[in-house]
């Protein structure tokens, strides 16, 4: 046991050092998660293993998961970053290739239709590119990119412009120093866009609080630098010496450009008018605590890196804040931990006008995501206490009535299961089980009758949908 627990604790402590980690966004509002509307790909595509080491990108059928005919899979790797058009119909990716010239490192835009690929080489300072994102009307591509590698030194990241026009490129602003981006959005006026992070120390330690950066994308100035009181994201030091971090949910209203953040020291939300590039409000939670909630589960005095991490979503109206969270509890030293304990907290639903809660489900859960239609909330997570002895236990996937928080459907109960991604019409979702075997099964979700589906196997951590 102890072996494994000393290389999840590590893998803990990378996730936590690297800001602004590339992950797929499934918090589509139902606005622009339609096909052929901003937000969302025209067709599903599918990253999956092709060869023994490599990823390739397919397009397959959204009610089989079949590949569909006549198209040649396209090289992509596990961790490139991506974005699409506003009309869903182009794929942007950058990736990182070795051949006998070194290493080289490629920017790709790729027909969803036709699948013809254009390729552009980038000459980039470091292997960290993220947070790619177009343009309002789809004509500039834009991410961010580290500048600074060093150890001992703070990082440093700039906003890069790739223009489709005259393809040209170069750095359109420089961050703050130390300044870690981890979430960004464009806002719904199209000229400025906002960047969510924080500041680090050069031992990757939060420094301060969480920030929010506004940017304007014609001439690249910072037009407001947002603190945001009390809210931090990343590892700290406690008081007493314990390394502890914290992840906050965040929610985008890019329609009423609005940023709600909720985090767990203590359960507080901070609302941020991105439009006046103020905090607008801030209010504790008037509920049970998520750590009374937990019981504190025989948490021991010596104890290395716990945390609590939050995820959030928004309702169509933006009237309600959902909320999840799930905490960790590792004791002992770091590097040789006695115990590791992961616990899911379930779900809090927060009137958005009152910064109240008004709602709460006791499910073992710990992430969520609304459907496109924004009618049901996919609910799942897992939960582990391998100081006792217990592997890790699934939960499964809960589909819930997003109005009435009403349990519509429980699929996969037991598994250790994760949704991937939805379709491009928003019928179907997408769940990965973990068999234990060293694959994950891809399943279809029917979500307007709760019912599976179509099955396809993939290598284990090598599949998911680029959305």
């Amino acid at each position: 046991m102890r072996p494994m627990l000393r290389r999840v604790a590590a893998v803990m402590l990378a996730l936590l050092l690297v800001g602004g980690a590339v992950s797929v966004n499934l918090d589509r509002s139902p606005e622009t998660a339609a096909a052929g509307t901003p937000g969302g790909p025209a067709r599903l595509l599918l990253a999956a293993p092709e060869g023994s080491r490599s990823v390739a990108l397919r397009p397959v059928d959204p009610v089989t998961l079949s590949d569909l005919p006549g198209f040649s899979p396209i090289p992509f790797h596990n961790s490139s970053a991506h974005a699409f058009t506003p009309d869903g119909r182009t794929l942007a990716f950058i990736r990182w290739s070795s051949g006998e010239h070194g290493r080289t490192t490629m920017l790709h835009f790729v027909d969803v239709e036709s699948w013809e690929e254009e390729t552009v080489p980038l000459a980039l300072a470091h292997d960290w590119v993220g947070h790619l994102f177009f343009g309002a009307d789809g004509s500039a591509l834009y991410w961010i990119e580290q500048i600074t590698a060093d150890r001992g030194a703070r990082l440093t990241y700039v906003l890069h412009r790739y223009s489709r026009t005259d393809a040209t490129t170069g750095v359109l602003t420089k961050l703050p120093e130390g300044f870690s981006p981890l979430a960004v959005q464009l806002l719904a006026d199209g000229r400025r866009v906002a960047i969510f992070g924080q500041s680090l120390t050069e031992e990757y330690l939060a420094e301060g609080d969480a920030r929010v950066l506004l940017v304007g994308l014609s001439d690249g100035a910072i037009e407001a630098d947002i603190p945001l009181p009390g809210v931090l994201q990343g590892q700290r030091q406690t008081a007493a010496g314990v390394s502890e971090y914290v992840l906050p949910g965040l929610a985008w209203d890019a329609a009423r450009s609005l940023l709600y953040v909720v985090d767990g020291a203590p359960d507080r939300v901070t609302v941020v008018d991105l439009s006046e590039g103020r905090v607008a409000r801030q209010a504790e939670l008037r509920a049970v605590s998520w750590l009374e909630r937990l019981g504190l589960v025989r948490v021991a005095a010596a104890k290395a890196l716990p945390g609590t991490r939050l995820s959030a979503a928004l309702s169509p109206g933006g009237d309600r804040l959902y909320v999840t969270a799930f905490r960790e509890e590792v004791e002992g030293p770091f590097h040789s931990p006695t115990a590791w304990r992961g616990v899911p907290l379930g779900l809090t639903v927060i009137d958005t006008a009152s910064l109240r809660p008004v709602g709460r489900l006791d499910l073992p859960v710990s992430d969520l995501a609304l459907t496109p239609d924004g009618r049901q909330l996919l609910l799942w997570g897992a939960s582990w206490d391998f100081a006792a002895g217990s592997a890790r236990e699934g939960h499964g996937v809960y589909v819930v009535d997003a109005a009435r928080l009403t349990q519509v459907a429980h699929v996969l109960p037991g598994s250790d299961a994760t949704l991937l991604g939805f379709s491009p019409d928003g019928r179907y979702a997408y769940i990965g089980e973990d068999t234990g075997q060293g694959k994950v099964r891809h399943v279809v979700l029917h979500l307007a009758t709760g019912r599976l589906g179509a099955v396809r196997e993939v290598s284990r951590g090598l599949g998911f949908y680029v959305q």
